[in-house]
């Protein structure tokens, strides 16, 4: 993740450079809209449905029932960011 945040923040440091604006207006966005901001945005959405699953029960059948989809879909959209970088 960290050389995902850096080529991001390198890229931002060479526009800045190039269009002599150095107040990083775009970064965020720039983040968020990266397979790396995707990614991780991903991940939050995931934690915040999974922690809040209190029964061990459920938990043990949805992964049973579901675990060649969660495991695909974390592969392309979880897992694989790095790929998608320019």
């Amino acid at each position: 993740m960290a050389l995902g945040y850096g080529l991001i923040a390198a890229e931002t440091i060479r526009d800045a450079f190039a269009k002599n604006d150095f107040s990083f207006r775009d970064y965020r966005r720039r983040i968020l809209f990266s397979p790396l901001g995707q990614a991780l945005t991903i991940r939050t959405g995931i934690t915040h449905i999974l922690y809040h699953l209190h029964w061990a029960w459920f938990q043990k059948f949805f992964w049973r029932v579901f675990k060649p989809v969660v495991a695909g879909a974390a592969w392309i959209f979880v897992l694989n960011w790095g790929k998608r970088m320019k």
